[in-house]
């Protein structure tokens, strides 16, 4: 069997070697042995190894290669542990901004490092999609997991797929952290579907994922409201009396609609204002904030709100 680490000089890193008295191509062919005990000893001391104090820690520029090698022995279906293995390249690169801060154990800056040490991660996309087809639910949820540290959005139809079929635990609840990471909101129906479900796990997931990905699109459509309240206030910009009548139309109903909002959404749209008043002559600051002022003060029947902790609208 070919070594899976024997296409790496492993010599380039020596410069940087500590005093972790370890070979890599013996550790790395370890990860696919026959013996169980022998595998697991290789995971365990690759997975402390760039966690052991200072004087310890060493060549640390090797992890992209380690994490490559990682990834080849588990490119095989039947590979021992391969959910393991998976688990291993995710750890290393999730942990990376942790340990890659001992600048001294390798050449060149820790931003390179990180580059390296993610696209080499990445690289392993297609694998990780075929594995979230195993038959093995260990597989299948490690994969998963893998596709959200990657960071990859083709991979997001995939996951979407897989959580519509799933039935493990293990699979669904990280397959809905991982739909989290990449931002999926095609996949918004079926994470909502999942805060029904009678796992608790499960269903804080799904609340937790449809947050992340809902927030950033709720505070777009936030931010388009505010500005179609600032229609025609821009009065350096002249416009026809049809196209003004329509704008005045369209503000007056986003003016409506924030006034329903909550304290929160008002302030949010506040700083909305405030950001675009910069594009603004200032002497016509006060005619911009005419409208947007009307949806902060409170109606006959509202109470009034603050703005932020020292500053009261009162009738």
């Amino acid at each position: 069997m070919t070594q899976p680490g024997n296409s790496t000089n492993w010599n380039e890193f020596e410069d940087f070697r500590g005093s972790w008295d370890v070979e890599f191509p013996s550790l790395l062919e370890a990860l696919t042995s026959t013996d169980k005990d022998s595998r697991a000893f290789a995971r365990g001391s690759i997975l402390e190894w760039p966690f052991e104090i200072l004087d310890q820690v060493g060549r640390l520029g090797a992890v992209p290669d380690v994490i490559g090698v990682i990834l080849r022995c588990a490119v095989d279906p039947n590979a021992p542990d391969r959910a393991e293995l998976l688990k291993l390249a995710a750890f290393l690169t999730k942990k990376a901004p942790e340990y890659t801060c001992f600048t001294s154990w390798y050449r060149g800056t820790q931003e390179e490092l990180l580059h390296a040490i993610e696209s080499k991660f990445r690289s392993g996309v297609e694998l990780f999609i075929d594995a979230i087809q195993s038959p093995d639910s260990t597989v299948r949820a490690a994969a998963a997991e893998a596709i959200g540290v990657a960071k990859d959005e083709r991979a997001s139809k995939h996951l979407q797929s897989l959580l519509q079929r799933e039935g493990n635990a293990e699979v669904i609840h990280a397959t809905l952290v991982s739909l989290g990471e990449l931002k999926s909101v095609a996949a918004l129906p079926e994470i909502i579907a999942h805060l029904a479900s009678t796992d608790l796990t499960i269903r804080g997931a799904a609340a937790v994922t449809a947050v992340r990905i809902s927030e950033p699109l709720y505070h777009f459509v936030l931010s388009q409201t505010a500005e179609l309240v600032t229609l025609d206030s821009e009065i350096d910009r002249p416009r026809t009396h049809e196209v003004e009548h329509e704008n005045l139309d369209v503000s007056i109903h986003a003016i409506l609609q924030l006034k329903t909002m909550g304290p929160a959404d008002l302030d949010w749209a506040v700083d909305h204002w405030v950001s675009l008043s910069s594009q603004i002559q200032p002497n016509n600051i006060l005619v911009f904030f005419q409208k947007p002022l009307v949806c902060c003060f409170p109606s006959r029947t509202g109470r009034p709100r603050k703005s932020s902790p020292n500053t009261v609208y009162t009738n």
